[in-house]
């Protein structure tokens, strides 16, 4: 969870000068597609008199303002700007103690894996018998982790000793797994060194929901 504190001393509100804090993600920059954490304070006051706006998305409050933390999720829906309102209640109504600009960035494309492996990988015979699906990840998502996307649809390839030896495409929209298929799950166990796997046509849903994505496709060379 990357964070940036900005700090800003506002103005005197009534009788008040508050310090108001805004931890989010790095440089100003926000994530379309998944949950970008908000942390709220300002001196002064309880996080319970704060009000946070945006005029892009939604901010998911799940008990904020919380008077311990302040933490609510931010989640844009489109590409470009956003702007983010710290408001404080008063008795006339709402105040805004902080106004911040924001870019709202395509979070990284994944990279499709199998046994998290990525292609041009060799992977021992036996253990790519007990695999159960592809995979696509973000690595090195910064704090937001290794971020995770289930693969809805692919194709595969198994080729052996330069003879295609099965092509079926395996598609489901919960996630597509090789058991799927009742003809890769019979083959997988009879797999042997030197056989390669080529998956092509790897796609998913993007993590704004708003499309699909084409993953590259990958080969693997099966080992002792």
């Amino acid at each position: 969870m990357r964070y940036l504190l900005c700090l800003l001393l506002c103005l005197p509100l009534a009788v008040y000068a508050q310090v108001v804090a805004v931890e989010n993600a790095k440089d100003c920059i926000f994530y379309l597609g998944v949950d970008n954490d908000i942390v709220m304070a300002a001196s002064g006051m309880h996080n319970g008199s704060l009000v946070v706006a945006t005029d892009n998305g939604i901010i998911m409050q799940h008990g904020f303002p919380n008077k311990k933390t302040g933490y609510c999720i931010y989640r844009p829906d489109h590409l470009g700007h956003a702007t983010i309102y710290v408001k404080r209640k008063t008795k006339t109504g709402l105040v805004n103690i902080l106004v911040k600009h924001y870019n709202v960035l395509p979070f990284p494309a994944p990279t499709p894996t199998l046994m998290n492996r990525m292609s041009g990988a060799t992977i021992p015979y036996k253990e790519a018998r007990l695999s159960i699906g592809l995979g696509a990840v973000v690595f090195g998502g910064g704090d937001y982790g290794c971020v995770s996307y289930r693969i809805d649809s692919f194709t595969i390839t198994i080729i052996r000793k330069g003879e295609v030896e099965l092509t079926r495409v395996i598609a489901k929209e919960n996630g597509a797994r090789f058991s799927d298929d009742s003809l890769v799950f019979k083959f997988l166990p009879t797999l042997q060194p030197g056989d390669h796997l080529i998956f092509s046509c790897i796609s998913c849903e993007s993590p704004a929901r708003n499309g699909r994505l084409h993953l590259a496709p990958m080969e693997f060379t099966l080992v002792e």
